[in-house]
């Protein structure tokens, strides 16, 4: 093994270090109050009803990448978090190495890359990729729409185009991201993006063949039966203020601005960005690629409300791509041939990056640690009460700790039987006839146990 080879082995090792050390904690972490509100969506119609619901891709189906997901995993393992934590963290160390490996097809010597999938390992701001398995949508979206652009990167550089089984391979990786999450639909661009400024646009069917998916899979968002985009938080309002509002919390999120970045010192930023990449004696594609990535990529959210935390994992990917390098080209013009210079400059920068997340990471933290705590006690007191019940047979929860359908949502799981129905007093409300006439079962939350009830001694409290 030569010296580069050892070189590259270390630096590999080091990364998978740092993703260990600032995200190990979140290995352990409880179900956020939204996995069960997931799970249960596509529980209730059943594993293959929800997964074939990933072919339908003109429908309004939400998400359907979630259901291969979360269904086999609960099949397997129940409501257990840890199984799915694990799975969530392959995933996203897959997706640190998916960075580098686009830094590199982009042009990026090895220490812009591997400095660009360090910064992707863990970022405070987005810190609930690490403590809540209901960003899954986000990780997986990250996965498939790297994956996409990577295998297309990795033939072009071929100098050839797409052959067919490489088309169906490509699109199969493209729907998978769709399905995972909305901001895929940016990567036919970003193909363009690509083609323009690596091969002088001329490959561009791929692109437009995946911008007409894109088209039809918006088409079903915006016109399907209850449309995704009819619903407030999903309702884009195209103005100039929007866009600014949310480019800067954006910002000041992923740069850790706090409230430093004001809208006017955004513009100026992107200026001087801009300045940086366009007046140059010699192009940079790669940086070129990263700004443009930079200011396409979050176009589905920025026109949304307050779209921050993990919603800005693939951008994320683009300002460590742009930051190493502008970071790797200023230590080669300080080093220059001096390599002890260079490592020095690195490592310098690795202490600092270092030093701001564990900065970071201790302000989230006191958050991150309460998150799911109701979910996991209520699921730990179905664990213990182990509670039965007949096919066919109507349930009642009583004073449940929830404000909204978690309960039900975490009975149902439990019992995994379609047959029976499960009731909330607090949100249906029911006379003590028909509880008498109805009810088969009754179960109360109680002193942090659940209770069974004789449904034909209960009463309603006046």
């Amino acid at each position: 093994m030569g010296p580069a080879r050892i070189l590259r082995v270390a630096a590999a090792a080091f990364v998978l270090a740092w993703f260990v050390w600032f995200a190990r904690d979140g290995l352990y972490a409880r179900f956020a109050p939204d996995d069960m509100m997931n799970l249960h969506g596509y529980w209730e119609p059943g594993i293959w009803r929800s997964i074939l619901s990933n072919f339908l891709i003109g429908t309004n189906a939400l998400r359907p990448m979630g259901a291969v997901f979360y269904l086999p995993l609960f099949e397997i393992f129940g409501l257990n978090p840890l199984p799915f934590r694990i799975a969530i963290f392959v995933v996203l160390m897959s997706n640190v190495y998916l960075v580098y490996r686009v830094a590199r097809l982009l042009g990026c010597c090895e220490l812009a890359a591997g400095l660009a999938a360090l910064i992707t390992c863990y970022h405070a701001g987005l810190a609930d990729l690490h403590y809540s398995t209901a960003t899954v949508y986000d990780v997986l979206c990250f996965f498939f729409y790297f994956g996409a652009l990577i295998y297309y990167l990795r033939i072009r550089r071929e100098g050839r185009p797409l052959r067919p089984r490489e088309w169906v391979v490509f699109f199969a990786l493209f729907v998978c991201a769709l399905n995972s999450k909305e901001m895929a639909v940016t990567l036919p661009v970003m193909l363009l993006v690509y083609e323009w400024l690596y091969h002088q646009r001329r490959e561009v069917w791929p692109a437009l063949a995946a911008g007409a998916l894109t088209a039809v899979y918006i088409v079903g968002k915006k016109f399907g039966a209850d449309p995704l985009m009819a619903q407030e938080a999903y309702r884009p309002v195209f103005t100039l203020a929007r866009f600014l509002d949310s480019s800067t919390l954006q910002l000041n999120e992923l740069l850790y601005g706090g409230s430093f970045f004001t809208t006017k010192r955004v513009i100026m930023l992107w200026i001087a960005m801009a300045v940086m990449v366009l007046v140059r004696r010699r192009p940079r594609p790669e940086l070129r690629f990263a700004l443009l990535f930079l200011w396409i990529s979050p176009l589905p959210i920025v026109f949304l409300q307050g779209r921050t935390h993990s919603c800005l994992y693939i951008l994320l990917a683009g300002w460590a791509i742009f930051s190493a390098v502008v970071f790797a080209d200023l230590v080669n013009a300080i080093a220059g041939r001096r390599t002890a210079t260079r490592l020095a400059l690195a490592a310098a920068g690795v202490v600092l990056l270092a030093r701001t997340t564990v900065i970071h990471k201790r302000k989230v933290m006191p958050e991150y640690a309460r998150n799911g705590e109701l979910t996991a006690q209520v699921i730990q007191q179905f664990r213990e009460a182990n509670p039965r019940v007949d096919r066919g047979s109507w349930v009642l929860l009583v004073d449940d700790p929830f404000r909204d359908w978690d309960a039900k949502f975490i009975a149902d799981l439990w019992f995994r039987d379609r047959s029976v129905t499960v009731w909330l007093q607090n949100k249906v409300p029911f006379s003590d006839r028909e509880i008498h006439e109805k009810m088969k079962y009754i179960f109360r939350f109680e002193s942090g146990r659940i209770v069974k009830l004789d449904p034909a001694a209960f009463h309603v409290p006046l």
